[in-house]
């Protein structure tokens, strides 16, 4: 037999392989030896592993398509056929011994599996089970904290291993949502309460509508915050009260521009508890304008004052100056002309009094002492009895 059809039986039917090695090939013993070590060692994986019907299963099939090429080749060259056909009945006989027993072995490999599936399921079932009873416990003891201690951290801990629980448990929920109502109220006041604080501390509508709207949207029991915020609402209702007349005060400076109209304004915008710092600026806006007229009426007013005691003074010069010529008329007249009753009258040819009356009170005839020196009389008369009748009196000397 040729080297390469020993190798094929080596391959294809180990037993049968190493047989044909040993009788036909001319290796050396030692490669021999080696080949048998080698394929003893894959036959014995082989059953160790329970492959060793597969593995004749496969074997047969190679021995029975051997068997045939053999059948066909010693027809074509007309030869003996015995050999052919004992190869073909033995792959036959090694297929028909091998496929029940790998049925079987895969039955019973397959109930094994099966027995295995369903033991690991019974001990994943115990397992979870343990789990969830674990769990359960776990989160009936969060709940349990949670009511002896109600704040939010022990309720969201709670919460989270109640929504882990494979099962929903009834009781569990409806006990977290228990303290979850009260521990919604207890925030709701706290920042109900924080809110009308805020409120009372800075007393604005925005703050007071916030505190109101908290307020408002809990149940609130023995509590005194709506009586507080009742009290906040007096104060800003009080306020927009006087903020809405502080506005039509500042309007109506605006329209007059009156210095008593803008006292009036800044009154009431000083007496707003809550600074408007728009009404304020406002005003001093209003307050430049006013100043700025004020200046411009005072300039006009010095002005006029300036221009009428201008006025007045050319009058007083021009009187004087008439007063002064009308004197000197009369003096000159008195000179060139005097006449002097018997009755002690002192008139000009005109027949005008020629008496001086000053403006101290004392009256001075012609030829007297101070009668030139008296050069802006007030009053002239023709008589003394006419001067003293008059109030005037004679001078001293």
């Amino acid at each position: 037999m040729k080297n390469w059809k020993v190798i094929i039986w080596l391959c294809v039917f180990y037993p049968a392989g190493i047989y044909f090695m040993f009788k036909y090939t001319k290796w050396k013993k030692g490669i021999k030896y080696t080949i048998t070590a080698f394929l003893s060692i894959i036959a014995g994986i082989i059953v160790a592993s329970g492959e060793l019907f597969f593995s004749l299963v496969i074997s047969g099939m190679f021995i029975f398509l051997i068997g045939l090429i053999s059948i066909v080749k010693s027809v074509v060259n007309k030869g003996s056929k015995k050999v052919p056909f004992a190869i073909l009945f033995v792959g036959i006989l090694l297929f028909g011994f091998s496929i029940p027993q790998v049925e079987s072995q895969e039955a019973e490999r397959v109930a094994i599996e099966q027995q295995q599936q369903k033991e690991e399921q019974k001990e994943q079932e115990k397992k979870e089970k343990e789990k969830q009873l674990a769990q359960l416990k776990e989160a009936t003891v969060a709940v349990e904290a949670v009511e002896q201690d109600k704040n939010r951290e022990n309720y969201d801990k709670a919460y989270t291993l109640v929504a882990a629980l494979a099962l929903e448990d009834e009781g569990l929920t409806k006990r977290l949502k228990v303290i979850d109502t009260y521990l919604i109220k207890e925030e709701k006041t706290k920042e109900a309460t924080l809110a009308v604080e805020a409120a009372e501390e800075n007393k604005t509508r925005e703050n007071y509508d916030k505190a109101f709207s908290i307020v408002s949207s809990i149940d609130l029991e023995d509590s005194d915050l709506d009586a507080r915020l009742a009290e906040v609402e007096k104060f800003v209702v009080s306020e927009e009260d006087k903020n809405e007349k502080a506005v039509a005060a500042l309007e109506k400076v605006k329209s007059d521009k009156n210095r008593d109209s803008y006292n009036a304004a800044s009154t009431l915008i000083s007496a707003l508890a809550v600074k408007n710092t728009n009404l304020t600026y406002r005003l001093k806006e209003v307050d430049k304008v006013i100043s700025a007229e004020e200046t411009r009426i005072a300039t006009e007013k010095a002005k006029e004052a300036e221009e009428a005691q201008k006025a007045e003074e050319e009058l007083v010069a021009e009187e004087n100056k008439k007063a002064t010529k009308e004197a000197e008329q009369r003096e000159q007249a008195k000179n060139e002309n005097p006449t002097t009753s018997s009755a002690g009258s002192y008139v000009d040819a005109q027949v005008n009094g020629l008496i001086k009356g000053s403006s101290s009170g004392i009256y001075h005839v012609p030829g007297s002492t101070y009668y030139d020196r008296t050069t802006n009389p007030v009053a002239y008369f023709t008589s003394i009895e006419e001067a003293q009748a008059a109030g005037y009196r004679a001078p001293l000397r």
